[in-house]
């Protein structure tokens, strides 16, 4: 378990965007799911769970953008020292 968090923690600090871009298509993948599952069986839910998972799925994304601005900014900081 120490060993994948010192993994996650690496991918985090040297390309952010990687793990958050899977993240977000999981949700994605997770939404059109729901949605497929609503239109087989007829359930209202399954629609109210696939547009959070979709919504989730864009701010998943956004901030793996800020979390990529952060690091470019960091990096280029401690370039000038």
């Amino acid at each position: 378990m120490r060993t994948l968090s010192y993994i996650a923690r690496q991918i985090l600090y040297f390309n952010p965007l990687k793990i958050f871009t899977l993240f977000s298509c999981a949700w994605i993948a997770f939404g059109a799911l729901c949605f497929t599952f609503t239109a087989f069986t007829g359930m209202k839910i399954g629609y109210n769970i696939g547009i959070f998972s979709i919504f989730g799925a864009f701010l998943m994304f956004g901030l793996g953008l800020l979390a990529e601005q952060i690091r470019q900014l960091m990096a280029s900081d401690w370039t000038q020292k």
